[in-house]
């Protein structure tokens, strides 16, 4: 097996607080996978989330395209 090292996975997600808690929920549970195992996961992991608009200005300008397109998506959906 190679060394394992540092990843950033970046997701962008439009959902409410409620709709978040259970998407990250998801995620953990697809991670660190059987949930009930004991010991350390073999893959170590941990999810920062935090609402866009409470980033400092140079991270959120980085995020700011993934809003956009999201909520561009949104639009189109709701046009049909």
């Amino acid at each position: 097996m190679t060394e394992q090292r540092p990843w950033a996975v970046r997701v962008t997600i439009l959902a409410s607080d409620t709709e978040l808690e259970s998407i990250v929920d998801r995620i953990g549970a697809v991670i660190c996978s059987p949930p009930d195992h004991s010991g350390s996961c073999a893959n170590p992991w941990s999810i920062i989330s935090t609402p866009v608009d409470d980033l400092e200005d140079d991270d959120r300008s980085t995020w700011l395209p993934s809003v956009d397109e999201l909520l561009e998506q949104r639009r189109a959906e709701h046009q049909r």
